[in-house]
């Protein structure tokens, strides 16, 4: 698909892109290659959640790693006004806590 210039952004009948789809079943492989075909990193999910915002509250540090590396937004807040940095806080993933810490979160913003 990529090599015949597919758009990797066109979703699917449930809305999904491939980089969701991706996502949704931690295909790092696929995830990784996606991006560097430039796929969009920051379209939010039904609820505001950016791919970050997810994973972060989902506990998947390697995806966050590598979303964070890829320059996601790390402020971007979801539907609720949630920041990844409150989700990951909300749902006790300490390592992620950490690296999004190190990555300069703002640790100020209100819910």
């Amino acid at each position: 698909m990529i090599e015949n210039n597919a758009n990797i952004e066109t979703p699917d009948m449930l809305g999904w892109t491939p980089f969701k789809k991706a996502l949704n079943h931690q295909n790092l492989q696929v995830m990784k290659i996606l991006i560097e075909s430039k796929a969009n990193i920051e379209t939010p999910d039904e609820y505001g959640q950016t791919p970050l915002s997810r994973t972060c509250s989902e506990g998947h540090t390697e995806i966050v790693k590598i979303l964070i590396e890829k320059k996601a937004n790390i402020e971007t807040p979801d539907q609720y006004g949630q920041t990844p940095f409150f989700r990951t806080c909300s749902d006790g993933h300490l390592e992620i806590m950490k690296i999004l810490l190190e990555s300069r979160a703002n640790i100020e913003t209100p819910d």
